[in-house]
């Protein structure tokens, strides 16, 4: 959405009682890093609500380069960055940078255990919605650290993260396993597709081969 909107989207949340705003990058008209900055810093501006910045360029085709994301940071409202991009080095290299003084969480499922070790704040992760108890778990042997037990967990829980991600039609897998879980999470909408029988297969079996099932 354009910084307009955005800031009109970010006032509805606030007005409905918001904790804070996840707010993706723009996309599709892609601006320089100059005019990413710039959105931010109008939408920090233009509201009271701790914001958190959303990258995922695979799907936006918008990166937050670490320079733009250090000048971020120091942003009134701005209490967190929340990566999907894959990239485990520039998970780190973010954290490096920038997470003394806001939350950097690990947005892909895959990466959550390295992530962790590193030193992140926590996750928002699809995966999340399959086992929730499995990545808390997780998240504390690490902050306690009990690197084993954490490893364990996700090796045990890694086979559905990668049976769900279904390219980019990832939000039909992770609706697809939570039925299986007797968790209603209704039809996948258009433009999105329903899994075929070799994918719904594949998720069953990872479900059931991490005792889910």
């Amino acid at each position: 959405p354009s910084t307009a909107e955005t800031i009109r989207l970010c006032r509805d949340a606030e007005a409905a009682g918001a904790d804070a705003a996840l707010v993706v990058t723009p996309f599709y008209l892609i601006p320089t890093q100059e005019g990413l900055y710039g959105h931010y810093a109008a939408i920090n501006g233009a509201v009271d609500l701790p914001l958190v910045m959303y990258n995922i360029p695979q799907h936006t085709g918008v990166d937050i380069q670490l320079e733009t994301l250090d000048a971020l940071a120091d942003l009134e409202h701005v209490v967190g960055f929340k990566d999907s991009s894959g990239r485990a080095s520039y998970v780190a290299a973010a954290l490096a940078r920038v997470g003394d003084r806001i939350a950097v969480l690990e947005g892909q499922d895959d990466n959550i255990y390295q992530s962790l070790c590193a030193g992140v704040h926590g996750g928002v992760l699809a995966l999340a919605n399959l086992v929730p108890g499995e990545l808390v778990a997780m998240y504390k042997a690490v902050k306690a650290g009990d690197y084993d037990n954490a490893r364990a967990l996700y090796f045990q829980i890694l086979p559905i993260a990668r049976a769900i991600s279904v390219a980019v039609n990832f939000p039909a897998g992770v609706k697809a396993g939570m039925e299986m879980l007797g968790r209603s999470a209704g039809p996948t909408r258009s433009p999105l597709t329903q899994l075929d029988a070799l994918n719904l297969q594949e998720i069953r079996q990872a479900l059931i081969a991490s005792k889910q099932l």
